[in-house]
């Protein structure tokens, strides 16, 4: 039996909650608290070393997302255009994280 990540990874949860739920919501949620510990590292003046480990510390979990909807995409049921639209968001939200 597998373990949520590994139903995401292997795009075993549906393309709407692994997109919504999973990506936007949680996602964006864990990103925004890793950045706010790096910032409050760096107004502490910690070394730059453990400010870049917090803050780039999602980007395994953010390609798991991005796996994830992808591979839910692959699998989805309904309209081409909206699995389609979900991989373009997924890459789009993927290199933001990275950005930010």
């Amino acid at each position: 039996m597998r373990g949520i990540v590994g139903e995401l990874w292997w795009g075993g949860v549906p393309l709407g909650r692994a997109f919504w739920d999973h990506m936007l919501l949680r996602g964006t949620l864990i990103n925004i608290v890793a950045s706010i510990a790096a910032l409050i590292l760096l107004s502490a003046d910690a070394s730059n070393l453990v400010i870049a480990i917090f803050h780039f510390a999602t980007v395994p979990w953010n390609f798991v997302l991005f796996v994830a909807v992808w591979r839910a995409a692959v699998r989805y049921e309904g309209p081409p255009q909206r699995a389609n639209a979900a991989r373009l968001a997924a890459a789009a939200w993927f290199v933001a994280a990275l950005a930010v």
